[in-house]
């Protein structure tokens, strides 16, 4: 969904959102869920265990739209399209998305190092687009 909307927003298309936005999810930097994974299985007790790796702060679809269009500078509206017109009439979405991660903290003391700010930033100025269209 990140990778979409970052998308999106640099080459200054619509961002489409499935819903109405207020479904909250975690998201998690990939150098923040491979330190995560290095912490486990450096860790001397924890062959065998299963272990959540995620963010901790939740934020809405529509939060993170509008995060991304003012990180990327972008004038990019955002769409809402509903449920049933992208996956029909029966489809469920789970509202609320957010990984239990107490006991990876308290085996490794592991915490995420980047907000989401920080995560989405870093994405846009990674983004091969972004050396080829800057908005203004």
């Amino acid at each position: 969904m990140v990778p979409r909307f970052v998308d999106q927003a640099l080459a200054g298309e619509p961002i489409t959102i499935y819903g109405d936005g207020s479904q909250r999810r975690c998201f998690t930097y990939v150098d923040d869920a491979v330190r995560a994974m290095l912490l486990v299985m450096e860790h001397p007790d924890t062959a065998g265990e299963v272990f959540n790796v995620g963010g901790c702060a939740p934020i809405t679809i529509r939060e993170l739209a509008e995060l991304i269009v003012r990180v990327a500078e972008s004038r990019s509206e955002i769409v809402f399209v509903p449920y049933e017109t992208a996956y029909g009439a029966h489809f469920e979405d789970v509202r609320l998305r957010i990984p239990d991660t107490s006991k990876l903290e308290a085996w490794t003391g592991f915490t995420i190092e980047r907000d989401m700010e920080d995560v989405v930033r870093r994405i846009v100025e990674a983004h091969p687009a972004r050396a080829v269209h800057r908005p203004g």
